[in-house]
Formats: structure tokens, sequence, C-alpha cells
């Protein structure tokens, strides 16, 4: 029997066609946030669930209850930041729902293109406009230098946005 967290029991895939009662999930990836400011994040589920934002829990949604939505909040600067989501189903019902709401984005399902898969990530497009222009030279040219691990205009994760950086820009030019 899963009731909380601690400790974790093993964990058994099934297939989408069994039925899933006292299992634990939890994946760990990356989500892009644009505008800086606060977020709000919030996990609806039955049973528990926890979301971590860099390494920090900002919803707690820990027992046994049926579908029961819970928020927190955390301050974001613009890029990409690590996020996990816990969950177990203790029998019964079972769901999960992984909300945000920020600074002009309307509460709402995190959608799966400010998802990215941890280590694979390259978004040439750093200021979101949907295309590659002068604008992302100019984000590149503010961060030139030595950059702090996953900074967005590092494309080739060298430690330092420089010409090798630019190139890759100016190669992926355009809508």
């Amino acid at each position: 029997m899963v009731d909380s967290f601690a400790p974790v029991p093993p964990f058994r895939t099934r297939t989408i066609s069994e039925r899933i009662d006292s299992a634990i999930s939890s994946g760990v990836s990356a989500l892009m946030s644009r505008p800086i400011g606060v977020w709000t994040f919030a996990s609806e589920s039955d049973d528990g669930s926890r979301v971590f934002i860099d390494g920090q829990l900002v919803v707690n949604n820990d027992g046994l209850h049926g579908m029961v939505d819970r928020a927190g909040q955390i301050a974001l600067e613009w890029g990409f930041h690590r996020f996990r989501v816990e969950f177990f189903e203790n029998f019964g019902g079972a769901g999960e729902i992984f909300r945000w709401e920020g600074p002009g984005t309307p509460r709402a399902v995190v959608p799966a293109s400010a998802l990215f898969k941890l280590g694979t990530v390259m978004q040439l497009d750093l200021n979101g406009d949907g295309e590659v222009g002068g604008s992302d030279i100019a984000v590149l040219l503010g961060a030139w230098g030595p950059a702090a691990p996953g900074t967005p205009a590092d494309f080739d994760r060298s430690g330092t946005v420089d010409a090798s950086d630019m190139a890759r820009l100016l190669s992926n030019w355009g809508p």
C-alpha cells in the first residue's frame, strides 16, 4: 500500500490497458519560462503529488485523497528550469494534472511546447517570437563571454557564448 512519498516501494511499469494501483511515478525534465516573474504551478491529483522546480518543492499535494488541486509560487528568470512531478496512486480513482500560470500566461495545463528533454535542448529562437532574427542576435550578444551552465545562448554548451554560437544562430536565420 502506498500512502505517502516516503519510503518509496518498488515500482512496476504496467501497460496502459492495465489498472494501475499502488504505484509511484516520477519524471525529471525541463520547462521554458519566457517572461521573468512569479509563476504559479499547480498539481491536481488523486492520490498524492509533488512538484519541484529547480530542486525546490513548490507544490506539496501529498496524502490519500480524491482529486485535489494545490498550487505554489516561485519567481523564475527567463530560460530553462528543471522540474520534477511526482505522483502516487493507492487504489480507487487516479489522475494527475500539471498546470501553470505566469506573466502573460493564463492558468492552463503546461503545454508540450514548453517541455524539453534534459540534455537535448537547443532553442535557437532566444526571444520566443517564432523566428531566428535580429532580436536573437541581441540576446546572444548580451550573453557574450563566460556562461553559466544552461545559458540558452550557449548552444554548444561549451561554457562560453562565442563565435561558434553566433555561427549556429546565423545558420538558422529566418522563420
